[in-house]
């Protein structure tokens, strides 16, 4: 039995050109299984499945270098994952600067 695709628009902020709309729908179509129906400047709306390709197509469009919402709900749409890379570019930078500051300290 084939599983009906549904239609879902996210909320996207941060793109704002003609290069931002080819990249952002390059993004959602590299995901398997969900299509891009229309794009324009702050939103898409994607065919997909389920909810897990719908989270996966966010999670694209935010490793590209946007923030996500689903379309009338009010939350992020790819929050958890969104927090884990805040989380993860925070902890390196830490480290950088430790780094950094270590090795300024023994050219001392």
């Amino acid at each position: 039995m084939k599983t009906q695709s549904k239609t879902r628009t996210i909320e996207i902020e941060g793109m704002n050109s003609d290069a931002c709309i080819r990249e952002v729908k390059d993004a959602i179509n590299s995901v398997d299984g969900v299509s891009t129906e229309s794009i324009r400047k702050g939103s898409a709306t994607i065919e997909c499945r389920n909810q897990q390709q719908f989270e996966q197509a966010c999670m694209a469009v935010e490793s590209a270098g946007y923030r996500t919402k689903e379309s009338g709900s009010g939350k992020q749409a790819g929050s958890e994952y969104s927090s884990d890379v805040q989380r993860t570019e925070r902890a390196g930078s830490s480290q950088g600067d430790t780094d950094a500051q270590r090795a300024g300290s023994t050219r001392d």
